[in-house]
């Protein structure tokens, strides 16, 4: 691609637009401001690495366009008020607005300059960066959010510059609160899980787990929440975070949490669990130590229904089968169900030759919460491969307990007698 018609071409629509705005006065529904998010948007796209990048001979006239749409009015105090009343938060708004996407330009600029050349000066850069940080200059969440979107990637360019700014990406006082929700909202929602960033935003992570409400509601409260979650769970399953560590953060975050944020965290290591090919020991040590912690929560009194999510934990068959049956117990006790019985049942079924006593006493507490009639049919040829185990045990109790699901499940519908007999 031959991109110097594309710069020229870009550098006449920049014009364009810096000359409407010096005779425009409502700059909000200015003629060349779509022009100009369009313009960025291309920009961006040459700065990927890829067949279609755009070559280093670029560079200058490329910064010239990108730092000229920072200055750029848009999106007004107003517009960004009025979107936000309409129910368009600040992701969205930094998608459509010329000064985010000016922002989210230049760094993709900085990552193309450094990776054509490790030494270049990008001194101009962060000159830039520091400009819209100071909230007298740059008031907008939305361009807030593109920092704390694309935290990660300052760290790669300049750790020590990213590390002395934290505090003003991520501001920590009351009449900044609306900033710093924008930046750690970005940053929870797409910065990966690095334990350097962690400790570089250790006091972060402290101010946001205080910051939770256990009766918060509404998306992007419950969504923060979940975010946090899911940074910290990822930090203790990789060993970097324990309940008692750093000030007991994961500890103060449970017990501060909303309670449905909880149900979706114990599904995240669920899927998290299922879909690692093995637990190191270490790992499935600090799970089970996870969940126990969890379980005694909701003996003290905690809200049970997380526990559900046991059935998929039990499904991945990834931390131990003796102790996975006596916790699949605990959570159909506690929590009266549990999900993915598509993966627990059948797993059920495999382990039953082996431990036929437990399996009968699971199945039966199954059965006891009072599963749709569909869902039996569903599961009847699971179900009958345990009977079939606790029969063949030759043992009286297991047999009365055989019995006693054949008649539950004759209640629901179910006539699973023939299971009963001795040759099936």
């Amino acid at each position: 691609m031959n991109w110097d018609p594309v710069l020229r071409l870009s550098a006449w629509t920049d014009g364009q637009a810096a000359a409407e705005l010096a005779d425009a006065p409502d700059h909000d529904g200015t003629q060349w401001r779509d022009t100009r998010v369009n313009t960025l948007r291309l920009l961006q796209a040459g700065f990927r690495e890829g067949a279609t990048e755009a070559p280093g001979s670029i560079s200058e006239s490329a910064w010239a366009v990108t730092e000229s749409a920072a200055a750029d009015p848009d999106p007004s105090p107003e517009a960004e008020a009025s979107a936000l009343e309409g129910g368009q938060g600040p992701s969205g708004q930094s998608l459509n607005h010329v000064r985010p996407q000016a922002l989210a330009t230049a760094i993709a600029f900085a990552l193309w300059a450094r990776r054509g050349d490790p030494g270049t000066d990008l001194s101009a850069f962060w000159d830039l960066l520091d400009r819209h940080l100071d909230p007298g200059q740059e008031p907008s969440q939305a361009v807030r959010w593109v920092y704390g979107e694309s935290f990660a990637k300052l760290a790669y360019l300049d750790r020590e510059w990213t590390a002395a700014h934290a505090s003003e990406v991520f501001p920590g006082s009351p009449a900044e609160r609306h900033l710093w929700e924008a930046a750690w909202d970005a940053y929870l929602t797409y910065a990966p899980v690095i334990p350097e960033l962690f400790t570089m935003l250790t006091d972060q992570y402290q101010m946001a787990t205080d910051r939770l409400q256990p009766d918060a509601t509404g998306q992007r409260p419950e969504a923060r929440a979940f975010g946090l979650g899911r940074h910290l769970l990822t930090l203790y399953w990789l060993g970097k975070l324990t309940f008692d560590g750093n000030r007991q953060l994961l500890r103060r975050y449970y017990h501060n949490g909303p309670a449905s944020v909880r149900n979706h965290l114990m599904r995240f290591l669920a899927r998290s669990i299922s879909g690692a090919s093995t637990l190191d020991l270490p790992v499935a040590g600090r799970l089970r130590e996870l969940w126990e912690s969890r379980v005694q929560a909701v003996r003290n009194g905690a809200d049970a229904t997380e526990l559900a999510a046991f059935g998929e934990w039990f499904g991945a068959g990834k931390l131990g089968d003796d102790w996975e049956l006596q916790q699949l117990i605990t959570a159909l006790s506690l929590a009266g169900r549990i999900e993915s019985e598509h993966e627990a049942i059948p797993r059920l079924a495999a382990l039953a030759p082996a431990h036929t006593s437990t399996c009968m006493t699971i199945l039966e507490a199954w059965v006891r919460t009072s599963p749709q009639p569909w869902t039996l049919q569903q599961y009847e040829e699971s179900i009958r491969a345990i009977l079939k185990a606790g029969i063949a045990s030759g043992d009286a109790g297991t047999a009365e307990t055989a019995t006693a699901i054949v008649s539950l499940c004759i209640q629901a519908g179910i006539d699973l007698r023939d299971a009963l007999a001795d040759d099936q």
